[in-house]
C-alpha cells in the first residue's frame, strides 16, 4: 500500500488584488451590503433591491469585517459596474424582516449611508471601505 500526497501550491492574490474589507470607526453596530451581481445596485443604479438580501454583514463598534472571498477579481468585477464605482450600503439597524427591508429602502436618505468607490479608490485604501 502506497498514498500519493499532492501538494496543491496556491498563488496569494493570484489576481494580485486583495480582499474587501469594512471598518467601522462608529461607536455602533453597523451593517452593510453590496450586491454580488456586479450589473446591479451599483452607481448609478443605487436602489436597494426590492427583496431582503440573504446576506447582510455586520461590523461590530471600532472593527473590520471581511467582505468577500480571500482573493476577488477585481479587474473582472470592475469591468462589469454600470457606472465605473463599487457602492456598498450601510446602515445602523439590521433588517430582519421584509417589512424592516421596505423601511430602508423607502427612506434611503435618511436611514442608509452609501459609499461608492472608484478601483484607483480602493487600491488607494487597501481595499478598506471605512464608515463612516
Amino acid at each position: 500500500y502506497f498514498s500519493l500526497v499532492f501538494i496543491v501550491a496556491c498563488e496569494p492574490n493570484e489576481h494580485g488584488q486583495n480582499a474587501l474589507t469594512m471598518k467601522n470607526n462608529s461607536s455602533e453596530t453597523i451593517y452593510s451590503w453590496y450586491s454580488g451581481n456586479y450589473s446591479q445596485h451599483h452607481f448609478p443604479d443605487t436602489i436597494l433591491p426590492i427583496s431582503i438580501p440573504v446576506y447582510i454583514g455586520t461590523i461590530s463598534p471600532g472593527n473590520i469585517s471581511l467582505a468577500s472571498g480571500v482573493d476577488p477579481n477585481w479587474n473582472n468585477i470592475f469591468s462589469q459596474l454600470p457606472g465605473d464605482k463599487f457602492s456598498v450600503y450601510f446602515f445602523e439597524t439590521y433588517p430582519e424582516t421584509q417589512e424592516d427591508w421596505d423601511e430602508l429602502r423607502n427612506n434611503m436618505e435618511e436611514l442608509v449611508e452609501r459609499k461608492d468607490v472608484t478601483f484607483e479608490e480602493l487600491k488607494a485604501n487597501d481595499y478598506v471601505i471605512e464608515y463612516p
